[in-house]
């Protein structure tokens, strides 16, 4: 075998590993977590808020409180995960959206 051939071979594991890389990091699984707080929402009141940080995480920019949302309500949801629209941001900044059903 010919040191080009396997040059060649190298740089196509290496660029074929490199791929599989970069398609893990841009393909985000997504994620919803929800606590039921009481008996749960009772009414229609949602109030949706995004946390945001730099760095993967390690900044925090936006936090979000859901005690603070879910203001005086003893029933409520809270649900945090990752829609769409964050996905499309998550490379600049991770962003997580944050929902209070009272």
């Amino acid at each position: 075998m010919s040191v080009q051939l396997m040059m060649i071979m190298i740089m196509m594991r290496t660029a074929s590993l490199v791929l599989c890389l970069l398609l893990l990091l841009l393909v985000s699984s997504c994620m919803n977590i929800e606590h039921t707080v009481g008996g749960g929402p009772a009414g229609t009141v949602r109030i949706e808020e995004r946390a945001s940080w730099l760095a993967w995480g390690l900044i925090p920019i936006h936090r979000v409180d859901s005690d603070d949302l879910a203001g005086s309500a003893t029933s409520y949801r809270i649900s945090s995960g990752f829609s769409f629209f964050d996905l499309l941001l998550n490379l600049p900044i991770t962003v997580k959206t944050i929902r209070v059903e009272k």
